[in-house]
């Protein structure tokens, strides 16, 4: 049978084969638990804003971490403006520097015409 040719049966009517160990109506119906996982499971990591109340919520995997202060946050304070990030001042001066240099770079010159 192709991929593109369509299947006689939907998938939905073809039958299930199940484990002998466990008949379909004596399947579980919750998974066992481990004792040793709970102890074994990573802290999550919370917002480290750094302010009179402590914000409580998870911080985010990827985005989360502040390129210029390295802290990390939760959606509500990853952006430099919304943890009054250390640094922030000198991203913003080294970002107007590295565009005025390319303004600078791209400057059109005139020349001096003379008249004949």
């Amino acid at each position: 049978m192709h991929l593109n040719t369509p299947h006689p049966l939907p998938l939905a009517l073809y039958p299930i084969a199940y484990p002998l160990a466990h008949p379909p109506h004596t399947l579980p119906y919750t998974l066992p638990t481990h004792s040793h996982t709970t102890s074994t499971m990573a802290v999550k990591k919370r917002c480290q804003l750094q302010a009179e109340t402590r914000c409580n919520q998870a911080a985010l995997r990827i985005v989360g971490q502040c390129p210029h202060c390295r802290a990390e946050f939760c959606g509500s304070h990853r952006m430099p403006e919304h943890h009054n990030c250390q640094n922030l001042e000198s991203c913003r001066q080294q970002a107007f520097e590295k565009n005025k240099a390319k303004l600078e770079a791209e400057r059109t010159t005139s020349t001096k015409m003379t008249v004949v």
